[in-house]
């Protein structure tokens, strides 16, 4: 009996030994994972040799074993402008140098379909960063936080430069299909015609829906909100890894777009599927727009400022990612790299009317009038200990796809509340006929604790942590509701916020947890002057995409809250 024990202890020991070792060689190991998924070290770009077992999408390694060079700015490249869909193919030289670039890039995939500048491979580069962390892991999923729109650069860039090699032509530039301007919104012919190696047949082939779902993406409302009042870099680019949380520019019109021009159906190809989006060619000329809204967003001013900014952090411009060039070359290139794109990248934007953008005269003074009510408010806020938070839900929110209000509250006095039947047709539409009920609203005890709120601090309304489960492309719309008595009446007002869309990537998980924040000061606009006497409810009308909803929408927000945002402190500049 004895020796049994002292075997078993021998054993126990043993374990012990060997577990202690795997600690000590794995936590560093593991650690610094960790700290590359919450961002406090850079990305050092993906070793193409690691792609995860059972990956749908992984890259070439190059034969010879050698690493990635590094990205360096070629000054003999021409600077050239990038011309907007409606100036470019007008002319049929153009058309026809573009449809031979595309014929070559198809052609290369037919004839070797392992060089990295054929057009499968270039589905691959996409699928490969943008579809849940499925070949390289996690950290290198680009979608949902702060590297979407350095990332989606970086590719463009060497997308062009692979074209232009094919039709042997430096000058040549990409074009952008400006959905965002009424002038420019209509689907490019020249992606049209089945005989062209720009056509894609996995796409919307209904017209008039595509021509409708294009024109609800880009609601002035929703540029508004997603591009000019989102004034600092957390809003617009997003937050670091392991946030959830994109930039509006990418949950707003962008994911619209890739849903509208997908095909309606499950599984959604090829826009409106992320594994497969960059096989359509229109995929390119839907980014280059998104890439001159960055450019676009960065030149408008803010209320402190004359310029937007970019996030400051190291661990954002240090970080790297891979490409093939012209050549086939593995290059390493980091987001600082990509910032300046006239020097290093050697292209500009032709400059088109944005007819949903104010003017910057227009937009100082509707700053100078946000100001003031923002400093009212806080006075308000001052008197409160729940900083940063004015308002916040009393429960979880769920949806099953019905639409769903959250009255937002805060300790205090009991209020009426009148709600109305509600027009789901018009995302703006609002709010129709006359019936009330009574609800005990506790009144807001709004808060604030620094001096800074009125000239820095953006109100927000935060929907952190929510889950999400949809197997189709979906969306759903926001609304802020402010009620109050005027001495005579209950007056009810729905104020359009925005709307957020998702799309899915197949293999991907159809379970996921977002984080999102709308700026509300400007849709709210005088209604700011009732918010102590106010209700406010937030509303959220969930709807299915595709021309056969599947009924598998699921929606729960455990956390919504309106607070104060403020820029980080590099964003912050005296008062001018």
């Amino acid at each position: 009996m004895a020796v049994a024990m002292i075997l078993k202890l021998g054993t126990m020991i043993s374990g012990l030994l060997v577990w202690g070792i795997a600690v000590n060689l794995l936590l560093p190991l593991h650690s610094a994972h960790l700290h590359v998924l919450s961002q406090r070290v850079p990305l050092p770009g993906p070793d193409l040799r690691q792609c995860l077992k059972g990956s749908p999408c992984c890259l070439q390694v190059p034969d010879d074993g050698t690493e990635a060079v590094k990205f360096e700015r070629n000054a003999s490249i021409p600077v050239r402008e990038r011309l907007s869909a409606k100036t470019a193919l007008q002319s049929s030289e153009y058309v026809k140098k573009l449809a031979m670039a595309y014929r070559k890039m198809r052609e290369l995939q037919h004839n070797d379909p392992e060089d990295p500048r054929g057009m499968e491979q270039q589905r691959l580069v996409h699928c490969v960063y943008c579809s849940g962390g499925l070949a390289y892991g996690r950290e290198y999923d680009v979608h949902n936080n702060w590297f979407f729109l350095p990332w989606h650069r970086m590719y463009l860039y060497f997308h062009e430069r692979i074209l232009a090699a094919m039709v042997g032509d430096p000058d040549f530039r990409l074009v952008f299909w400006s959905w965002d301007s009424r002038s420019g919104r209509e689907f490019p012919a020249a992606f049209r015609r089945p005989s062209s190696p720009l056509f894609d047949r996995n796409r919307n082939d209904n017209d008039w829906n595509l021509r409708a779902l294009v024109s609800n993406a880009t609601r002035r409302e929703m540029l508004r909100t997603t591009i000019v009042d989102a004034d600092t870099h957390e809003l617009f680019l997003g937050r670091p890894l392991g946030s959830e949380q994109g930039g509006l520019i990418e949950t707003g019109s962008h994911n619209a777009i890739h849903a509208a021009v997908g095909r309606q159906t499950p599984p959604f190809h090829n826009m409106g599927n992320l594994s497969w989006a960059a096989a359509d060619p229109v995929f390119f000329a839907h980014h280059a727009n998104v890439d001159r809204l960055w450019w676009v967003w960065l030149r408008l001013p803010t209320a402190t400022t004359t310029r937007r900014c970019n996030p400051p952090d190291h661990t954002w411009r240090c970080s790297r990612f891979v490409f093939y060039d012209e050549n086939a070359v593995l290059t390493s290139i980091s987001v600082k790299d990509v910032l300046e794109t006239e020097q290093n990248l050697r292209y500009t934007y032709e400059d088109v009317e944005n007819d949903w953008l104010p003017s910057r005269e227009q937009m100082i003074r509707r700053y100078a009038e946000r100001r003031r009510n923002i400093a009212s408010l806080w006075e308000i806020s001052s008197r409160a200990s729940t900083w940063p938070t004015l308002l916040r839900a009393a429960t979880a929110v769920r949806s099953s796809g019905n639409i769903v209000d959250c009255p937002l509250l805060a300790l205090g006095r009991g209020n009426r509340q009148r709600t109305e039947p509600f027009d789901s047709e018009s995302p703006q539409g609002g709010y129709r006929g006359d019936s009330t009920t009574t609800t005990r609203t506790p009144a807001h005890a709004c808060s604030a604790t620094s001096e800074h709120a009125a000239a820095y601090g953006t109100l927000v309304v935060s929907l952190d942590s929510f889950h999400l489960s949809c197997q189709s492309p979906f969306l759903f719309h926001v609304y802020i509701t402010c009620t109050y008595w005027n001495g005579e009446e209950t007056i009810s007002r729905p104020h359009y916020l925005s709307s957020l869309y998702s799309f899915p990537a197949s293999g991907s998980r159809t379970r996921v947890t977002r984080t999102v924040q709308f700026p509300i000061a400007e849709a709210l606009g005088s209604d700011l002057d009732l918010w102590e006497r106010a209700n406010w409810t937030l509303r959220i009308v969930p709807q299915e995409l595709g021309t056969e909803p599947m009924g598998t929408l699921s929606l729960l927000l455990p956390s919504v809250r309106v607070e104060w945002l403020y820029p980080t402190i590099t964003q912050r500049r005296e008062r001018p």
